[in-house]
């Protein structure tokens, strides 16, 4: 561009103007995430009981009923342990001392870092909230080959809302039984570089192959023994394996989930079920009518029915499709001008005397899955303080996101070294550099979701 003037005379002494702060074009952080209850609790386990069953020893004949009276309440315990997600950064003296103030930099250094971390936590629970606590991300809707160097593969929009570029993954093939513990097929580690809309380039360094239905997991989600690192969320406790029916389906449902098998009363201990009929030939109002009545009949007070943000705008376009609308003309309510509103800013769903008008469109459920919940029962249940890490200024379901510059009075410079800030940050000596020594600053989350009283919740899947 030609710019202010083509004399360099008159160049040489026009400043340059700066707008303090910095803009965050990050994606909005997860509603249902900071609607749900956080609880704190200590010990190795958290456990609880849950009556499954009540037997048989009920009938008109008294021989018969005592026969069967030595076995009647049917308990399970579960046995919750914790997950753990961390998020860190380093910062050196030269980093703090150049961007005290708005002199020197837009914000501080320290306070930038700080809130980059603590969006990538948020953004990693609000997709842990969605799985089986190994990390899933994606799946690869298409079998694929992998080159040693530059790849790309396409995801769904609510698969890249969880990722960066930088981010590291692997490619898990779930085992027979549907999970992706130490029996799954893990590939080669892959590092994102760029994202271009749904499209995304990663590296790898030995060529390989991946198949369709292999699960995308962040590195660092499995312990060396298989089992899940991160928080365990409703993909576990609502699960949806195989649709629910077949072989996968029966062998995953015979593996423990904390201790309960819940094959003996599926719909009880692993939440209601509704699948839809094939693509085209159901309406997705009928589908969450149908989930709604059988959480009724279980005898949940539902508040909560939680959707994919694209899957929401589908009901919307099918609820307009079905719609009669009145317009009034010279009447006394019409205004000086006429407009018109597309869409809706609310939805609610009625069964008998159930009513329920909270439906929230969350962009890191997946896409093709509607929840249907009592918020009471769903917790994130950890050691640490995690509604810090959470909280994000933005208020349930509104529009918006975090501001880079709610972090830029960060004064972790200020603590030093300490194992246990806020029950949160752990503040370590980073690796020595050529520009001086450092420190790594972590946030570090203890816990899992914990989904209480599984009958009164459910998961429908959208074919």
């Amino acid at each position: 561009m030609a710019g202010i003037s083509m004399s360099d005379n008159i160049l040489n002494i026009l400043k340059i103007v700066y707008r303090d702060g910095v803009q965050s074009l990050l994606f909005r952080n997860s509603p249902v995430l900071r609607e749900i209850v956080k609880s704190r609790t200590e010990g190795k386990e958290l456990r609880y009981a849950a009556m499954y069953g009540r037997g048989g020893a009920c009938g008109g004949d008294y021989g018969i009923v005592k026969a069967q009276a030595a076995e009647t309440a049917r308990n399970e315990e579960w046995k919750t342990v914790p997950g753990q997600i961390f998020s860190a950064l380093t910062i050196n003296q030269k980093e703090i001392l150049a961007s005290k103030s708005r002199k020197g930099a837009y914000m501080t250094v320290l306070g930038n870092k700080v809130f980059a971390a603590l969006e990538a936590e948020r953004k990693q629970l609000a997709k842990a909230l969605y799985g089986t606590g190994y990390g899933e991300f994606g799946v690869a809707k298409a079998a694929g080959t992998l080159a040693a160097g530059s790849n790309t593969i396409t995801l769904q929009e609510e698969e890249v809302i969880g990722i960066d570029v930088g981010t590291q993954f692997r490619f898990i093939k779930p085992d027979t039984n549907g999970t992706l513990g130490a029996s799954a097929t893990v590939s080669d580690l892959c590092s994102v570089t760029q994202i271009d809309g749904t499209i995304v380039t990663f590296s790898t360094a030995a060529a390989g192959s991946y198949a369709i239905g292999d699960v995308l997991c962040f590195e660092g989600s499995r312990t060396p023994n298989g089992e899940p690192w991160l928080p365990v969320g409703l993909g576990a406790w609502l699960p949806t394996v195989g649709n629910r029916t077949g072989t996968s389906w029966t062998n995953y449902i015979n593996v423990p989930l904390y201790g309960v098998n819940r094959s003996k009363a599926t719909d009880r201990l692993a939440g209601q079920f509704v699948l839809s009929g094939n693509a085209g030939t159901y309406k997705i109002a009928d589908v969450i009518s149908d989930l709604f009545r059988k959480c009724r009949r279980a005898g949940a007070e539902v508040d909560l029915i939680v959707m994919n943000d694209r899957k929401y705008a589908e009901l919307i376009a099918e609820l307009n499709a079905n719609t009669t609308y009145w317009q009034s003309i010279n009447d006394s309510s019409k205004a000086s001008k006429t407009g018109a509103t597309k869409g809706f800013n609310e939805i609610a769903f009625a069964f008998s005397t159930s009513w329920l008008n909270k439906v929230v469109d969350d962009p890191y459920c997946p896409y093709n899955k509607v929840f249907i919940l009592e918020k009471k029962n769903l917790e994130l249940v950890t050691y640490s303080n995690a509604e810090k890490v959470i909280n994000d200024g933005v208020s349930s379901n509104e529009p918006g996101k975090a501001d880079p510059e709610m972090e830029d009075g960060a004064s972790f410079d200020q603590n030093g070294c300490r194992i246990n800030i806020d029950d949160l940050v752990t503040i370590e000596p980073g690796t020595a550099t050529a520009e001086g020594p450092a420190h790594c600053v972590s946030f570090n989350i203890y816990g899992t979701f914990v989904l209480f009283n599984t009958a009164n919740s459910g998961v429908a899947v959208l074919q």
